[in-house]
């Protein structure tokens, strides 16, 4: 690369591997020396032997964020972008098989995509997000993997309805035991629970006045709702 053409070699014997010129700003291989500075493109397709290629673009930078429980967003910033046709956003969820989630034509040089399609987990997630880079002719680059940590922040329990008179239903989305307790703090009632077990209470069996529902997550984090009966 970037040698001069010997001024005794023939026209047409040379070697493309060594002694050929590449010229980045226009993008094609050339000769130099003492034989006229020619697009590689210009000489005869029998004299090929090689087809060179460079990267599509130069990433600057590519940052995931989670910014609700849904919602992540990612950016990133290109320089350099020669024939790039497109950019494939994908994502896994064991950093080996990815799904094209998206994608976003080449415009240069600032990009932003919204991944609102969140798979459901009742627990915590690693999702791996990757660009895909395709170039006019087809060939592809891929980006470093970014992270982001999805956790179900829905987690905990739901009550309706509240006030209740004759039942409620409780929803417990990944707890692992329940306890209804009156406003002296005396535990009215106790349940063991299965993950995401939804129970139907009936009320007639408690006093009127004020309850807190309190759930016991499966990470041993606790949640507490109040709780009317009418």
């Amino acid at each position: 690369i970037d040698a001069d053409f010997p001024t005794t070699c023939s026209y047409t014997l040379f070697d493309i591997d060594h002694l050929s010129h590449y010229n980045e700003s226009a993008n094609h291989l050339g000769f130099s020396g003492s034989f006229p500075l020619q697009p590689f493109d210009s000489f005869p397709l029998p004299i090929r032997t090689h087809r060179y290629t460079t990267l599509p673009l130069k990433l600057l930078s590519f940052t995931t964020k989670l910014q609700t429980s849904n919602r992540v967003i990612l950016n990133w910033q290109t320089t350099n972008e020669v024939n790039v046709s497109h950019i494939n956003i994908q994502r896994s969820i064991n950093g080996k098989e990815f799904t094209t989630i998206g994608k976003v034509n080449a415009v240069c040089c600032e990009y932003h995509f919204l991944d609102n399609k969140l798979p459901n987990t009742h627990d915590k997630l690693t999702l791996n997000y990757q660009l895909e880079i395709v170039d006019k002719d087809g060939s592809k680059t891929y980006s470093e993997i970014r992270n982001v940590v999805l956790e179900n922040k829905d987690f905990g329990i739901h009550i309706y309805p509240n006030p209740a008179t004759t039942s409620i239903n409780i929803e417990c989305k990944g707890a692992k035991e329940l306890f209804i307790i009156d406003y002296l703090g005396k535990i009215t009632m106790n349940k063991k629970l299965t993950n995401n077990q939804n129970i139907t209470i009936h009320t007639q069996q408690f006093s009127k006045g004020i309850y807190f529902i309190k759930a016991i997550m499966n990470n041993g984090e606790e949640k507490m709702q109040k709780l009317i009966i009418n």
